[in-house]
């Protein structure tokens, strides 16, 4: 009786378009009762196990505290339908069952942490806008290879509410993107270095879709783009509210270095970037983005285009731009 009584208020359910809930399990630093994250009282000590183990449609709610990949060298694989939130309290006498209400990413930090390698890694495992990471600061990823902080190559996941800080690689120290869409909102990518391009954010052959982004105090040691660097990205990529500031390359573009890529941006300021290359604030090399809205101020460098660099087939279209206090040739000439 029970079970034909389920069927029927499910039945009714779908009827009036009512979803089901999601299932959901939880996870502490530590773990907590018989560790089957079925609850609070119940949290599952092991984030990754508890992701892998998780059904299509379900979430992960993650209380306050750091975490690390079990294995060493290994990293945090998102999956697809799962969404995955932190910020929420450590659990106490007071709250011992705190609700989404209750999350706070700023105040309850998550930290996600590399182990050895890099901190996130999806490669080719089919994730889309539902595959979802919101609430943490993704931090310490160290590799020579590409992706220090999160690695996402062929896939589309929804990245919300994240600070990326403090990751290096070869190519990418913050966030590599290769194939699929990168989507980004309420996320600040802050003080990652990279040896080669893209020391805040790499991304070829992929969509970028950037909403209030910061990214800020990234070095490229050796390459291009020290916020930002873009190869053959989407002309239907856009970056709306973003903030590049204070990043710094050695090749060309400290805040934002553009091959064959010409996304949309608007509302954005590039300030306070420097290179030894070329295009202290922006670098397009055969690129024409569109900037609406823009303001390029007080970046510098020691060779051509303190504001913008432009060189082969590239012709940006500017709407209510600003530039202004950038230096070049080194550092005596405003433009």
């Amino acid at each position: 009786m029970k079970r034909i009584l389920q069927t029927l208020f499910s039945v009714m359910r779908m009827a009036v378009g009512l979803k089901p809930r999601p299932v959901i399990r939880y996870v502490r630093q530590g773990g907590a009762g018989n560790a089957d994250g079925t609850s609070w009282a119940n949290a599952a000590e092991d984030l990754q196990a508890t992701i892998k183990a998780c059904p299509k449609g379900s979430e992960v709610w993650v209380a306050t505290g750091e975490y690390w990949p079990k294995k060493q060298g290994h990293a945090f694989v998102m999956k697809e339908g799962v969404r995955i939130y932190g910020g929420f309290p450590m659990p106490d006498s007071d709250k011992p069952d705190p609700a989404m209400d209750s999350r706070d990413w700023r105040v309850n930090p998550t930290i996600l942490k590399g182990n050895g390698r890099r901190v996130v890694y999806n490669k080719c495992n089919r994730l889309t806008a539902a595959a979802v990471l919101d609430g943490f600061v993704i931090e310490g990823g160290r590799t020579n290879d590409k992706g220090g902080g999160i690695y996402n190559q062929k896939v589309s996941p929804t990245f919300v509410n994240l600070i990326v800080r403090d990751n290096h690689a070869w190519t990418g120290g913050g966030i590599f993107q290769s194939g699929g869409i990168l989507c980004l909102s309420e996320v600040t990518v802050t003080g990652n270095l990279s040896h080669w391009d893209g020391a805040g954010i790499y991304s070829n052959d992929c969509k970028l879709v950037l909403a209030n982004v910061t990214i800020s105090n990234n070095v490229a040691e050796v390459g291009n783009g020290g916020g930002m660097c873009n190869r053959r990205t989407m002309d239907s990529s856009i970056l709306k509210g973003v903030i590049v500031k204070g990043n710094s390359s050695a090749s060309g573009g400290g805040g934002i270095f553009n091959s064959c890529s010409s996304p949309v941006l608007i509302n954005v300021a590039i300030d306070n970037n420097e290179t030894s290359g070329d295009g202290g604030g922006m670098y397009n090399s055969d690129s024409s983005p569109v900037l609406d809205n823009v303001t390029i101020n007080s970046n510098r460098t020691i060779g051509d285009g303190g504001g913008i660099f432009n060189e082969g087939n590239s012709s940006p279209m500017l709407n209510q731009v600003t530039i202004t206090s950038n230096l070049s040739g080194q550092y005596h000439h405003l433009e």
